[in-house]
């Protein structure tokens, strides 16, 4: 059963936990290989070409495309799940005074928020600039493979959040998201690629993945045993 979260208050800090809007609830962030040559940032052009989707280099020199999408545990601005078997991790070592409504300054290096934004980019570097070629409505992200049940833990963070889905096709995992194009996309539309051999869409996708996968006992989290 989960536990009602302990607010612990921090003079420090502008923005408390216990009086915030839940922003680090409402996204995902997914790292990827930075981009370098014309056919990387046509895939970021690409990402760009859809709703609710931006892409960064943080302070920590990692490229990230983040997703606005609320996460399904969310009631009102409270974790339903704060504390169970459920919670992710990740959350767990969220820490309110890094999170971006208190770091300070900018908690990116470089950020595109548009098409324009990434050729913009492309120019100043002299990188050329070339068509951009996908599905309408979604995005798909290659995601490392999983070895151990710790390697599930953004694997559940991922699909916690609202039309978001973790497959496995031959030996190649995806991260992806149903995410609406903006009216200038003219790619053909796609739900979810064929020939997936493994879907994580729940939690219990991802227990009984563990069990069969790394020998998880019944009835135990993969992600608390991971975290042991």
């Amino acid at each position: 059963m989960s536990q009602s979260p302990t607010w612990v208050h921090d003079a420090a800090v502008k923005v408390n936990c216990k009086d915030c809007t839940a922003v680090c609830c409402k996204h995902i962030a997914v790292p990827f290989e930075e981009p370098v040559t014309p056919e990387d940032f046509a895939a970021v052009r690409l990402w760009l070409s859809h709703e609710n989707v931006i892409v960064y280099k943080d302070n920590e020199d990692d490229w990230v495309v983040e997703f606005q999408t609320k996460c399904g545990n969310l009631v009102g601005n409270r974790c339903s799940v704060y504390g169970g078997k459920e919670y992710p991790r990740v959350c767990g070592e969220y820490e309110m005074n890094t999170c971006v409504m208190n770091e300070e300054g900018d908690w990116w290096q470089i950020l595109f928020k548009t098409i324009e934004d990434v050729d913009a980019y492309c120019r100043e570097k002299d990188i050329a600039i070339i068509p951009y070629a996908g599905v309408a409505d979604c995005i798909t992200i290659g995601l490392d493979t999983p070895t151990s049940p710790a390697d599930l833990d953004d694997f559940w963070w991922y699909v916690a959040h609202r039309d978001v889905t973790v497959y496995r096709k031959g030996d190649e995992w995806f991260l992806h998201c149903n995410t609406a194009c903006l009216p200038s996309c003219s790619v053909k539309r796609v739900v979810l690629p064929s020939g997936a051999d493994v879907v994580f869409r729940s939690w219990s996708d991802i227990a009984t993945f563990a069990r069969e996968q790394f020998g998880v006992p019944e009835g135990h989290s993969p992600l608390t045993l991971s975290a042991r």
